[in-house]
């Protein structure tokens, strides 16, 4: 499981040092996407695999499902750590998450079972959405007791 929420540069070339709390889980192999939410999303291999059987049921027919499983696997990509616990962010995701230029300030947020990575403005934007409507959101999250 990933929680917590941590503060974190992408260099130039596109490294990001990932949380050392969050290494051990990856070590046996992750992958990196786009989110819909204009986030990556940093699997392990294994919840990788889970959403990959997900997307494979969902139905061709459907110009939805298409559009989603387009956006998640056309992102995809398998990442390995350098020596120094850092990961190489593809240029593309980089450019899609508004991440790119030179060390740009991300937040590597833990969700449970996947990481996101957001640009510092737009999880900040994200954070003020949610303190402005969390009370609606919850509730209409009927009888899930979040809160």
């Amino acid at each position: 499981m990933f929680f917590g929420s941590y503060e974190h540069n992408v260099d130039i070339k596109g490294r990001l040092a990932v949380p050392i709390k969050f290494r051990n889980a990856l070590e046996a192999g992750m992958f990196i996407t786009r989110s819909v939410d204009k986030c990556l999303a940093l699997y392990t291999d294994v919840e990788f695999q889970k959403l990959a059987s997900e997307y494979e049921a969902l139905p061709t027919t459907d110009p939805d499902a298409r559009a989603l499983q387009r956006n998640f696997f056309s992102g995809a990509s398998p990442c390995e750590f350098d020596k120094q616990g850092r990961i190489t962010v593809p240029q593309e995701l980089r450019k899609y998450a508004a991440i790119e230029g030179e060390d740009v300030t991300v937040m590597v947020i833990g969700v449970n079972n996947r990481i996101e990575i957001w640009s510092k403005e737009r999880w900040e934007h994200e954070q003020e959405v949610v303190e402005e409507k969390g009370s609606e959101m919850a509730a209409r999250m009927g009888n899930l007791q979040l809160v």
